[in-house]
């Protein structure tokens, strides 16, 4: 969720001015001045498919992420381009559902490991252990159908730090890697609007990661 500053807010073709108001929907579209989903008054009062326009000192120092559960995908990041304009600069989708497909890894995390792995196969403390051979011989991304680009996530926002953190277990054997093994990852804004991922993963037994 995140708190904006607007100039003018239209609910039902009424007019509210100078509202504080918490974005807890999908908001691709406050730039565009268009109807988007769901937001809520400093009141408490919440609406739907209402219009905002936001003001030019807000607009100028804008910024914003997005992220969502399939695949932990950061699906958007809007800051200001060279001409002070609010842009995307994210490459993925603007529905929610294409990430279920997502044949390009748009904004994903992938795992366990991301990348080849000759032959589909590796070595670790004397044992092999097979993976699935999705790359002719080799294997890609783990597994292009059950990887975790694929997987929902657990998501935790942290309202205070203006970040979110998704969260993963994996058990042991899935997908050929052993080890029972928890990955997060965490996407936040600074005050300075620089954006920051920071990645986790542990395990309870020898494992490979690949990022």
């Amino acid at each position: 969720m995140e708190r904006i500053k607007i100039a003018a807010l239209f609910a039902d073709g009424e007019r509210l001015d100078g509202q504080s108001v918490t974005v807890c929907g999908w908001a691709r579209t406050i730039r565009d001045m268009k109807t988007f989903g769901f937001i809520e008054l400093n009141d408490g009062s919440c609406f739907r498919n209402l219009q905002v326009v936001m003001d030019a000192e807000a607009l100028e120092n804008y910024a914003e992420i997005a992220g969502q559960n399939v695949g932990a995908a950061l699906v958007k990041v809007i800051c200001p381009d060279k001409n002070g304009t609010p842009a995307d600069v994210v490459l993925g989708f603007d529905e929610g559902e294409a990430y279920l497909e997502n044949v390009s890894f748009f904004g994903c995390v992938i795992g366990p490991n991301a990348n080849r792995i000759a032959d589909a196969s590796f070595c670790l403390d004397g044992c092999t252990y097979k993976l699935d051979a999705n790359n002719g011989k080799n294997n890609l991304h783990s597994h292009k159908e059950k990887g975790w680009h694929k997987r929902l996530w657990k998501a935790e926002v942290h309202e205070n730090d203006e970040s979110v953190t998704f969260y993963l277990e994996d058990g042991d054997g899935s997908l050929g890697f052993p080890g029972n093994k928890k990955a997060a990852v965490t996407y936040s804004l600074d005050s300075e609007n620089a954006l920051k991922l920071h990645y986790h993963a542990d395990s309870d037994f020898l494992v490979l990661y690949i990022k």
